[in-house]
């Protein structure tokens, strides 16, 4: 009869031999899916396009630098990639940049201050609401095709290597983000409207 003893020491073999079986099968199956993902066609495009990523964030680091020793924050642009939001970002933040230092970004960039002024032309503009001027500064229309061919164009002097995914520039996305800056921008008049009206009537 196997005593309690021995029937101990034999679970605790198995479970040893099992955890073993286990990491063995474990390490197998993440060298599998290594194999698989290098042999992936997105693999290639994944790896670029992180390296224009980090590529970006310096750019971007040194310039938000250079607005922070001048009391500034660069302006972000959202909804459309990415990348193309840190191109545009970037070139939103050379443009309003003073003289002397824009000529340092754009040679840190690549870029030249006439492709610059044309990307943001055809990128156009949200309505947005204006602080100074206490009303909504309307909308100025993107041309969508334009701001696609000027984009490719600034990612390749900029030295970028990924496929450019442009795939948020079209009308629906694009109407979308128009109509949510519209509405931002007349909540953001309405609730001024009401304090500027509630402060009147207090000091009455």
């Amino acid at each position: 009869m196997t005593s309690i003893n021995q029937l101990k020491e034999e679970l605790e073999n198995r479970r040893v031999a099992k955890q073993a079986e286990l990491a063995e099968l474990k390490e197998t199956i993440l060298l599998n899916h290594e194999l698989t993902k290098l042999d992936s066609p997105l693999y290639a495009s994944r790896e670029l396009a992180k390296e224009d990523n980090i590529k970006l964030d310096a750019i971007i680091d040194t310039i938000a630098e250079s607005y922070a020793a001048n009391g500034k924050k660069m302006s972000l642009v959202f909804g459309y990639g990415v990348i193309p939001n840190k191109i545009l970002q970037i070139c939103n933040a050379i443009k309003y940049n003073k003289a002397e230092e824009k000529e340092e970004f754009l040679l840190l960039t690549g870029l030249d201050e006439q492709i610059i002024e044309d990307t943001l032309d055809t990128f156009g503009s949200t309505a947005y609401f204006s602080k100074l001027a206490i009303d909504i500064i309307p909308a100025i229309e993107m041309d969508i095709i334009k701001s696609k061919e000027l984009l490719k164009i600034v990612a390749t002097d900029m030295g970028l290597v990924s496929e450019l995914d442009l795939s948020k520039f079209n009308k629906a996305n694009v109407d979308y983000q128009y109509k949510r800056a519209q509405m931002k921008a007349e909540e953001m008049l309405e609730n001024t409207q009401e304090y500027v009206t509630t402060a009147v009537s207090y000091e009455e």
